[in-house]
């Protein structure tokens, strides 16, 4: 808990020395994966037509690339890069397929757990209601995963869906109480905000993608091989996230880790 707290205090810090930018980038988040897809489902929702549809759709295609122009921002400052506004438009490129190949899997698993909730919890009775305590169950896990999805997805080399899933799974079930502290402080900072009026459009989106890269380096951090340089002594990784390991060492050059120790300590200050 505590190191989840510290991790967005830290976060919180950046925001005010960078605090330009990442509000210009937190705009584009939020016309991009907030104002245009609502827009085009509320036009759906009132006009269900097929050019509705089609149009709502339009609307929507930047939600999934933006979310993972967030984390690719992420990424680079925590990597000891500087980021400006470009990095976004970047990101939402160079991850545009592969974030819309996360995203549809999110609304199938997602459709699919709510359903099941639904059906079993008044279709049942007696012992089969208790099936549906085990889809509740699973629908917590859903969004235990969802934090680590795209920050994975930015930081692997080998970016298969398939990779990326299974390994958001296994860290999640490897590093659960971290997760549900993460969520927990999460919902609680949201509902925060919203009662103290603070301008979640401000900050929100890219505040949120630093903290949960943050909190994800300082658990791929335990694993051998799985950040940077990390390893044992033979090389050989033989921790349960060994898959991360293998695809993602990521280099970072002095002049990045010491630009990083800089800025850890401003926002610390």
């Amino acid at each position: 808990m505590w190191r989840v707290v510290s991790s967005l205090w830290g976060t919180l810090g950046a925001y005010y020395y960078e605090i330009i930018t990442w509000t210009a980038i937190n705009l584009l988040w939020f016309v991009g994966g907030v104002v245009l897809p609502a827009f085009g489902i509320a036009t759906f929702l009132r006009t269900p037509f097929l050019l509705s549809l089609l149009f709502a759709f339009v609307l929507c295609i930047a939600a999934p690339p933006s979310v993972a122009a967030l984390f690719y921002v992420a990424r680079r400052y925590e990597d000891g890069e500087n980021i400006a506004i470009r990095d976004f438009f970047t990101g939402f490129r160079q991850f545009f397929w592969r974030s819309w190949q996360l995203a549809l899997v999110d609304v199938v698993v997602g459709a699919l757990v709510i359903v099941n909730i639904w059906f079993y919890g008044t279709h049942g009775t007696g012992f089969v209601k208790l099936i549906d305590i085990i889809w509740l169950y699973l629908l917590l896990f859903f969004f235990l995963v969802q934090p680590f999805a795209f920050g994975l997805l930015v930081f692997q080399t080998d970016r298969r869906l398939r990779n990326t899933v299974r390994n958001s799974f296994l860290l999640v079930f490897d590093n659960l109480g971290t997760s549900l502290s993460l969520l927990f402080v999460g919902v609680i900072v949201e509902a925060i905000s919203v009662l103290l009026l603070l301008p979640l459009i401000a900050f929100s989106g890219l505040v949120g993608a630093m903290w949960v890269t943050r909190v994800l380096d300082g658990l791929l951090a335990k694993y051998p091989n799985a950040r940077r340089n990390e390893q044992d002594g033979d090389g050989q990784s033989r921790s349960p996230l060994a898959e991360i390991g293998r695809h993602n060492v990521v280099p970072v050059s002095p002049e990045a880790q010491r630009s990083r120790t800089g800025r850890s300590r401003r926002g610390s200050s």
